[in-house]
């Protein structure tokens, strides 16, 4: 039999619902390539945008590829890695953005996040990506229709923008602004602009240089002269003319490389001494220099940082494979595992996938790797128990719901409104808010323990178990000890405990079963004494638990 060759794709993300797959031959896909698909077309099984690393594989024994594809019509693109990948296609919604000012200035871009349509102001600062800052925009969320269009637009995050009214007096001010700029040494005539760009700086004493011009400015709002406005763009701002027209130098050693020196005139007196990060993700040392620097060129600072270490450090953010965790950021070095599953110590029944973070306003920490596993099914095997468990659609609706098997399977199942599973053994469900799990305890040779039919045992002493089993009273017990012994380690040795909530949480139980144990229920409650000043009342003695 005459060999075959096929493509083999396997996902750059471990766990997707499709990690691997084979398909004839596409002569314009290189082996060893990364490529992302645009609307795949059936009988392709793949989301948007999908990346996969590509193979080339010889089958000898006749086995037909997993799926025989029309590659002249099917689109897809070619990328670097897969972690350029994995950035790339976060941004899988498209926006149109509707300028309050001007209907016909719409511009369209493409975002990671979902924003809800409505009004938005622009608050960033980049004027290239066709956004005024400080206008006021109407923002819907639109259909994708051509992907090559849409691969090009530009990214726009949530964090650029602000919930506005198109009629409110902050959009009507961007509309109607109208801003004279004075040179401050007062040898050139003022110029006139009706860009919003200005408004932020304008009666606030700040000096400002403008594209196209050398000297320095102040701004203030005018109503007169605006037929004589021009288009201008802020490009350096000082807190003053004075800062402005004799400027502090500062010059920017390179963390890479200390031979690569900037110089500029930006007021970065906060951060001489320490390390900076610019727009551009590169680190620099700030130094202040007093004579005027050689050449100059405008820096943009987003982070600062007491040593080089912490400014080029790589952020990687951990994700839950079931989505429960609260994701963790670290800066560990982790770059040999961004297409593996891992374990930590110290918290080692959470499988983590792990990406390359963007999130700002994050506190990264260190973590201590324990197992590495090759995608999240096989992670799910070495961690959970194969136990015996229900699922109960506690809501109106059906709902699709996903569980692993006890071979690690992944297995999609609808589950109607009000419907409970039958007991099968198996290694998780995932979570789904419509959803109430039960277990029933660990599966013994494949199947379910038999039913518990409530207490058999009365254990004295030692069990304060009057109000509950002592099967409860134990795993109570035995979880908060273990939480308060991983308190003490962090509190004593410094070794951090991942999971800080689940301590307050067995520390909660523990405390209600304790104030559930002091009721006696076989106390018997005696009749009250006659005082000898009215009839006696005949109570009839009885429990206080009846």
């Amino acid at each position: 039999m005459a060999a075959a060759f096929y493509l083999r794709f396997t996902s750059c993300i471990p766990g997707t619902s499709l990690s691997g797959f084979t398909t004839n031959i596409n002569p314009n896909i290189q082996p060893g390539s990364i490529i992302t698909f645009i609307d795949p077309a059936a009988p392709l099984p793949v989301t948007v945008f999908g990346c996969y690393t590509v193979e080339l594989i010889i089958v000898l024994d006749g086995t037909p590829p997993d799926y025989t594809v029309n590659w002249t019509t099917q689109e897809f693109f070619s990328v670097i890695d897969c972690p350029t990948c994995i950035d790339l296609v976060r941004y899988i919604r498209q926006y149109k953005f509707t300028a309050c000012c001007d209907p016909e200035d719409i511009v369209y871009f493409r975002a990671k996040d979902l924003i809800t349509d409505g009004t938005y102001i622009y608050y960033g600062l980049d004027p290239t990506i066709g956004l005024i800052n400080h206008h006021c925009y109407q923002v819907e969320e639109v259909e994708i229709t051509d992907y090559a269009e849409f691969y090009n637009l530009n990214p726009i995050s949530l964090t650029d923008i602000e919930t506005e009214d198109c009629e409110s007096q902050t959009c009507q001010n961007a509309c109607d602004s109208c801003f004279m700029l004075e040179d401050c040494e007062g040898l050139q005539d003022p110029i006139y602009t009706t860009s919003a760009q200005f408004l932020q700086y304008a009666d606030t004493g700040q000096s400002i240089i403008v594209n196209g011009y050398t000297n320095c400015w102040t701004v203030t709002t005018t109503t007169t002269n605006c037929d004589c406005s021009i288009s201008l763009i802020p490009v350096l701002v000082y807190k003053d003319c004075i800062s402005c027209t004799d400027p502090k130098g500062y010059k920017l050693t390179s963390c890479a490389d200390p031979e690569h020196i900037i110089y500029s005139t930006n007021d970065l007196d906060q951060y001489v001494g320490k390390i900076v990060k610019t727009d551009c993700g590169t680190c620099w040392s700030v130094e202040a220099i007093d004579i005027a620097p050689p050449d100059v060129q405008p820096v943009v600072i987003v982070g600062s940082y007491d040593n080089c270490r912490e400014c080029t450090a790589v952020t990687y953010k951990l994700i839950d494979c079931t989505g429960t965790a609260d994701p963790i950021y670290t800066t560990t070095d982790l770059s040999d595992y961004l297409t593996n599953i891992i374990t930590l110590k110290y918290c080692p029944n959470i499988c983590w996938r792990i990406v390359l973070s963007e999130d700002e306003n994050v506190n990264p920490g260190d973590v201590y790797l324990d197992s590495v596993y090759e995608d999240c099914p096989e992670c799910y095997q070495a961690v959970y128990p194969i136990t015996c468990q229900t699922a109960t659609n506690t809501g109106d609706t059906p709902v699709s719901l996903t569980y692993y098997d006890a071979n690690g399977i992944r297995q999609i199942i609808t589950l109607q409104a009000g419907v409970t599973t039958d007991k099968a053994c198996l290694l998780l469900f995932l979570p789904n808010a419509a959803v109430t799990i039960t277990s029933y305890g660990d599966c013994i040779d494949g199947q379910c323990p038999p039913l518990d039919l409530g207490p058999r045992r009365k254990v004295k002493p030692g069990y304060n178990t009057k109000a509950c089993t002592a099967d409860y009273y134990e795993e109570v017990m035995c979880n908060y000890s273990e939480w308060m012994y991983r308190d003490v380690l962090e509190r004593r040795y410094g070794i951090s405990n991942c999971c800080p909530d689940e301590l307050m949480k067995w520390e909660i139980r523990k405390e209600m079963l304790e104030l559930d144990v002091l009721i006696n229920p076989d106390y018997t409650c005696l009749p009250a004494p006659d005082c000898g000043c009215c009839n006696p009342v005949q109570l009839t003695p009885r429990s206080c638990g009846s």
